[in-house]
């Protein structure tokens, strides 16, 4: 376990224990630098979803159009389409009463299907009775190693048509102003109602020493607004029968690279590095439909990474019992060649590559 995930488990037992299986924030990477945090979740049709602030996504004024990279709190990578921002959508727009500054991706590796349990806040009419109190409030911060919990209050709620869509939080001790005066973008206020703790708002800045915040119930509203079938709907199946889904990435993968849900495209290419203390980068991929699998090619194009070496391990789908597939399979400079299988969809397919170079480079993942 690495030790961004070591914190952050701590503090998963402290600021979310009760719950606790609902508390879903991720670290996130944009490909052009950006860094922030995010919300994890499940959507109705049991596709994962990150809510984020637009401006983790894309610089202002940059049209928010490349893939993130997360990092969830068990230190497992994964990687989201492009963001769709709610400043493209009038309707999203409104549901958030004016604010902009929030986008949700998709993801595509990392979580397969009906993986995301968390959602989106208290139940909508429950937010006017937090806010009539003096709620206790946690508010955590991550980053790529470490995670921060500070006890936090309402300072001030906006007033506007939907009753406070932004808040200002401010930490209950002096000591903790210092904490929040950078790097707390897509952190999440939570509180405590009827027993269970809930998100309940989502940094979006830190003006003088305060959090500015969106309610989750804002959020929840501008997703039903984006979840379109479009968007959500799950691949065609004959499409969906040829493409594995990722269930889970154990690797550092750098976000200026190919993600892996576009591998096979002209120029792709997916670059990683394993874990610190770790020999092997680790991908599980869940195969689906009803049919033979004989052969696994493993591409890397010359300018994409070192020569590498896989073992592949499969098991029957969900189930973790793994038994050894293939040993010393190389990664392919070209598409012919490739390791035997002999398998049957559905199943799992655990790949964990070696590599003397430092990190694997993958342009393509082919399943024959």
């Amino acid at each position: 376990m690495t030790t961004w995930a070591r914190a952050a488990a701590i503090c998963a037992g402290m600021a979310f224990g009760i719950g606790m299986a609902a508390a879903e924030p991720v670290f996130l990477r944009s490909g052009s630098g950006e860094r922030g945090g995010g919300w994890l979740f499940g959507a109705r049709d049991g596709q994962c979803w990150i809510a984020l602030p637009r401006h983790v996504a894309a610089r202002a004024g940059q049209p928010v159009d490349r893939p993130l990279f997360y990092l969830d709190r068990a230190g497992q990578a994964g990687e989201t389409a492009a963001p769709i921002a709610v400043d493209t959508r009038a309707d999203a727009l409104e549901a958030t009463g004016g604010e902009a500054d929030l986008a949700f991706a998709r993801v595509t590796a990392g979580r397969a299907p009906g993986g995301c349990t968390s959602r989106l806040g208290l139940p909508p009419l429950a937010y006017a009775a937090v806010l009539r109190g003096d709620p206790e409030v946690t508010f955590e911060k991550v980053d790529e190693r470490t995670s921060l919990r500070i006890p936090m209050q309402v300072s001030r709620q906006t007033n506007d048509r939907v009753e406070g869509a932004t808040l200002l939080l401010r930490p209950r001790e002096e000591k903790n102003v210092a904490d929040v005066t950078a790097g707390v973008s897509g952190g999440v206020a939570s509180v405590v109602w009827m027993g269970e703790r809930y998100p309940f708002a989502m940094a979006l800045a830190a003006p003088d020493g305060q959090v500015r915040a969106l309610r989750f119930d804002m959020i929840a509203a501008a997703f039903a607004v984006v979840e379109t079938p479009d968007q959500a709907a799950p691949a065609p199946a004959d499409t969906a029968a040829a493409r594995p889904d990722v269930v889970s990435i154990a690797a550092q993968v750098d976000p200026s690279g190919t993600p892996l849900s576009a591998l096979g495209a002209p120029g792709a290419c997916w670059r990683a590095a394993p874990l610190p203390g770790k020999r092997a980068v680790e991908i599980v991929l869940a195969v689906p439909g009803d049919r033979a699998l004989t052969r696994l090619r493993l591409v890397s194009d010359p300018a994409c990474g070192p020569d590498a070496t896989a073992y592949v391990e499969t098991a029957p789908p969900g189930s973790g019992n793994w038994s050894a597939a293939a040993s010393g399979c190389a990664v392919l400079r070209g598409d012919s060649g490739g390791c035997r299988l002999a398998r049957r969809a559905p199943l799992d397919l655990r790949l964990k590559i070696v590599t003397p170079g430092g990190y694997v480079g993958l342009s393509a993942i082919l399943l024959d």
